[in-house]
């Protein structure tokens, strides 16, 4: 009986090791795609259109160390966009909730929140 708890036990960390894989991938992806472009592909805000911007892209790699911790929410809130007030209206980010709603025509909000959650946690893996 132990040994089929030990394969068990060893099947679900293989699934959860996966997954989080999985979901470091989908985020690296999504910020190679979406956000090197002004971010750089190291995060630091030396993307090649970071020049053309009104305000320099923010380095993402030290939100941590200047924060006091990772602040998840407040960056998923940031980069999803929908839910902001006015006072962001000057932003020089897309707001990518609406772009990934748009683009997963036919899928649904569970979709867009994921590739949220996914870009967020993988941000969060890169902090110095």
């Amino acid at each position: 009986m132990l040994t089929m708890q030990r394969i068990v036990t060893a099947c679900l960390l293989t699934v959860v090791v996966s997954c989080n894989a999985l979901a470091d991938d989908l985020g690296r992806e999504r910020f190679m795609h979406d956000c090197a472009v002004c971010h750089g592909d190291d995060a630091r805000g030396h993307g090649p259109r970071a020049a053309e911007l009104e305000r320099p892209p923010a380095d993402l790699r030290g939100l941590r160390a200047h924060r006091g911790g990772f602040p998840a929410a407040e960056l998923r809130a940031l980069i999803d966009g929908r839910d902001l007030d006015s006072a962001h209206a000057g932003r020089n980010m897309p707001l990518w909730g609406e772009v990934y709603k748009r683009n997963l025509a036919g899928l649904g909000e569970r979709e867009v929140q994921q590739k949220l959650d996914a870009l967020v946690e993988y941000l969060e893996s890169i902090q110095d």
